[in-house]
This record gives C-alpha cells, structure tokens and sequence, in this order.
C-alpha cells in the first residue's frame, strides 16, 4: 500500500491482461514506483516490478526537479501519465522503462525488485 498514490498509466480493462503503473511512498518514506500487470481471468498478476528510490535520493530527485518532495508523483503522472496508444502491454512496459530512465537521468539510483 502506497501513500499520495497515484496511477500515472492504466491499459484498457477490457483486455485479459490489465497493465499498471503507479507512483508513490512506502511507509519507510521511500520513493515508489510500481509496474505490474493482472491477468483477470487467472485472477493473478502475472508482472509484478517494484522501483524504490530511498528518501535521502529522493529528496535529491526533487531538487533537481525543482519541485517538493511528495510532488514526486504528480510529476511522473504529468510527464508519462497520458501516453496515447500506450494500452498494450507492450506500450505500458515502454513506459515503465522510460520512467526508469527519468530517474537516472535526474541523477539518482533505484533498487529494482521482482515478485
């Protein structure tokens, strides 16, 4: 469960497999971006990545955005959250990586983890 949670990309749920992205903080106040993908008619999710960037990078993320610190993920959803024809599985993974990308571009690390 993330706090200030918000959904910066969502497939089509007529598809049997739905495919997510989110932003937002852990309870340690990390950081967190979560990409995972649901097949609805296995009842199972099938994708499931989680990118935590602690606090103290973070917070150096937003500097070098210029923004606050739980602002993190509306300027994720502001700059990926409407990706026209990005519905697909494929298209949604295209912008997890690029989120990613962002990230490290900001000049900052992540821990990437798989379930």
């Amino acid at each position: 469960m993330l706090t200030s949670e918000e959904t910066i990309i969502e497939s089509d749920e007529d598809l049997e497999i739905v495919s997510t992205i989110e932003a937002g903080y852990d309870y340690r106040k990390n950081f967190v971006v979560k990409y995972y993908c649901i097949n609805y008619e296995k009842r199972r999710k099938v994708i499931d990545y989680t990118a935590t960037v602690d606090e103290e990078n973070a917070t150096k993320m937003a500097k070098h955005l210029k923004v606050d610190y739980y602002d993190l993920p509306k300027v994720l959803y502001n700059e990926f959250g409407d990706c026209t024809g990005t519905t697909t599985l494929s298209g949604i993974e295209y912008v997890f990586k690029e989120i990613l990308e962002f990230i490290l571009d900001c000049g900052v690390k992540y821990k990437l983890f798989s379930k």
